[in-house]
């Protein structure tokens, strides 16, 4: 099917305004700076498509829009910090990235919406695979081609392929950076009433969760990630606020 998924999904049109703020904070801030080239993205959109099932996206979601749409959302990344938040309570609605679902698990709660780009490390991978939760895997062109493989792992009526730029596929065009403002930003896409990021402050990034890490490019990336979160948040009329080992992002 070739037609962007929330035009497939008629009902969900109006979030297509909400959604360019993180491709137009991609395209400003990242693509500008790193160089990335734009025909792997939509190369990579075209690896996934054995991963598209629109009428099952457009169910997963409406799931997702459900559970976001005016919650007290957190999302765990693998940063410091990201247990503490699940145990003093207050996330009425989790957010997880694919490579911290075991920070769930220490903290006895199951995500309601995962997000990644399937490349933490294998164990980690599996143990996702696993998990009931829409799970909005992004598609890009650093992970070219680690998608393909998967198409037979996932369930598909369960995932929800996102992208970096605008494609013509049956995908979800988010835009954003690192997975955890992306998921940051999904969550204020769908008008979450706040969100709370576990973000790395002086401790530098976390790497435990991938197989190969390059911590001088993941500290560029971060950098990168934060201008972006705040760039969505500005947009969308979030107010931002940085808290130790957490970024708050408050709707006015």
């Amino acid at each position: 099917m070739s037609m962007p998924l929330l035009r497939y999904c008629g009902s969900l049109r109006e979030y297509e305004t909400r959604l360019k703020v993180g491709l137009e904070a991609y395209l400003r801030l990242v693509e500008s700076s790193m160089g990335y080239p734009r025909e792997r993205e939509l190369e990579s959109a075209s690896e996934a498509s054995g991963l598209l099932d629109c009428d099952a996206a457009c169910r997963a979601l409406q799931e997702v829009l459900g559970r976001l749409e005016d919650a007290e959302v957190c999302v765990i990344t693998p940063a410091p910090g990201g247990l503490e938040l699940l145990t003093k309570g207050g996330c009425e609605r989790v957010v997880v990235t694919d490579s911290s679902i075991e920070t769930l698990a220490r903290a006895s709660r199951r995500p309601d919406v995962l997000v990644g780009d399937a490349d933490p490390s294998l164990r980690l991978l599996g143990l996702a695979l696993q998990l009931e939760a829409p799970y909005l895997l992004h598609s890009h062109g650093d992970n070219l081609y680690r998608l393909k493989p998967l198409t037979g792992l996932l369930r598909r009526s369960a995932v929800i392929v996102t992208t970096q730029v605008e494609t013509p596929y049956c995908a979800l065009p988010v835009g954003a950076f690192t997975d955890g403002d992306r998921g940051a930003a999904i969550a204020m896409y769908f008008r979450a009433s706040s969100v709370i990021i576990n973000w790395p402050s002086s401790q530098g990034p976390s790497c435990g969760h991938k197989d190969l890490c390059d911590e001088g490019l993941k500290v560029v990336k971060l950098r990168l990630a934060q201008r972006v979160m705040t760039y969505v948040a500005s947009r969308l009329g979030y107010r931002v606020e940085a808290a130790g080992d957490q970024i708050i992002l408050e709707r006015a």
